[in-house]
């Protein structure tokens, strides 16, 4: 493989850059559906229109009886970035992807457009949670996205 460089290049086509800070967690396990709230901002670098998808997906070893009690759930936001709806996606074990949950028309993005993806994780019910006394369970989780061009201008 090889490239050339040549800094008088714009590129063309799509680019989307996902970006937000981790969701980090420990949950209440006094208490049944304890949640944390976070959100991804993907732009579209591009000069051309994409539709994307996106899903939560654990990292490595993950606890199962953790992985099956983490209720994932995707936002719908209005025109000012507020959260009007939670639409729930599976657990962090079988979850669902972004497009499958909130529909095909709300994942895609035109040149140089930018969308908040809200997430919400609950810990349905921690009495599920499998181990010894004191110990911790811990899960990480990527949202890995896939694009492909919808506008070829």
């Amino acid at each position: 493989f090889s490239a050339s460089i040549d800094s008088n290049v714009d590129p063309a086509g799509a680019l989307l850059v996902v970006t937000g800070e981790p969701i980090v967690h420990e949950f209440d396990i006094t208490t049944f559906n304890d949640s944390v709230d976070g959100a991804w901002t993907i732009e579209n670098m591009g000069d051309v229109g994409v539709s994307y998808d996106g899903v939560l997906t654990a990292i490595g070893d993950v606890p199962a009886s953790l992985a099956a009690q983490l209720r994932v759930e995707y936002g719908l936001v209005d025109s000012k970035g507020e959260v009007t709806q939670w639409i729930g996606a599976g657990t962090l074990a079988e979850s669902r992807s972004y497009n499958d949950t909130v529909g095909n028309s709300a994942a895609s993005l035109d040149a140089a457009e930018v969308q908040l993806v809200p997430v919400r994780i609950t810990l349905a019910d921690p009495t599920q949670l499998e181990g010894a006394d004191g110990e911790t369970l811990t899960v990480h989780a990527s949202f890995d996205v896939t694009y492909f061009v919808t506008d070829a201008s």
